[in-house]
């Protein structure tokens, strides 16, 4: 594995007010995108009250977390070269069939929070299946990965 500094390109900005010319490598170059874009917002929120994130907000958490997706979609496939590699993460946050007060971990889900899950399920559900019906069409071959530990 070569990993020469001129080979590797990491930029530290508002992911939401980028365009693919802001980005320091030219246009299908890329052999490989790895986008794990945080919503720094909440990140501020949680450390300190008295510092605030000055970037781009969007109406609501999972909005937010959707717009960072796709803009990730869309700088990563005007970098990647023809049969370059796309890695994201992407969390699957949909109650399914019935209704669970019981996170996967075995931890109680607060009725707050699942009542929020609830009211986005359709919407988020119909996103998630366009954002793989997209990448399903560009790309030749897609491989899940679930890690071994919980993230959330």
């Amino acid at each position: 594995a070569d990993i020469r500094p001129d080979r590797l390109c990491v930029q530290l900005q508002d992911l939401l007010a980028l365009k693919s010319d802001d980005l320091l490598c030219p246009d299908d170059c890329a052999h490989i995108c790895v986008a794990d874009a945080q919503n720094l917002s909440n990140f501020f929120k949680q450390r300190n009250p008295n510092v605030y994130y000055r970037g781009i907000h969007a109406k609501s958490r999972s909005l937010g977390i959707w717009a960072l997706t796709v803009k990730e979609c869309e700088l990563a496939f005007a970098k990647l070269r023809h049969g370059g590699a796309f890695i994201f993460r992407f969390g699957w946050r949909g109650i399914g069939e019935g209704t669970s007060d019981v996170h996967p971990s075995g931890e109680k889900v607060s009725p707050d929070l699942l009542q929020r899950y609830l009211q986005e399920e359709e919407w988020y559900k119909a996103l998630t299946h366009w954002l793989f019906a997209v990448l399903k069409s560009m790309f030749t071959i897609l491989r899940p990965f679930k890690s071994e530990y919980v993230h959330q």
